[in-house]
């Protein structure tokens, strides 16, 4: 996704072209990828993460 700037806050202009998905997201272990920006698609799937025991790096 390309980043602009405007009065010096940022804003998500959209994919680059020639990208083959709009969205993805990274955790350790599963990987988010949508043809277009899905709110409640990234938001379920960090809850998710969060809520596995394989995101806690403390042990």
């Amino acid at each position: 996704m390309r980043r602009g700037r405007t009065s010096g806050t940022s804003s998500a202009t959209g994919a680059e072209q020639g990208l083959t998905e709009a969205f993805k997201a990274v955790n350790r272990c599963d990987t988010l990828v949508c043809p277009q920006f899905d709110l409640q698609a990234l938001n379920t799937f960090a809850k998710n993460w969060f809520a596995d025991r394989r995101s806690d790096t403390t042990h």
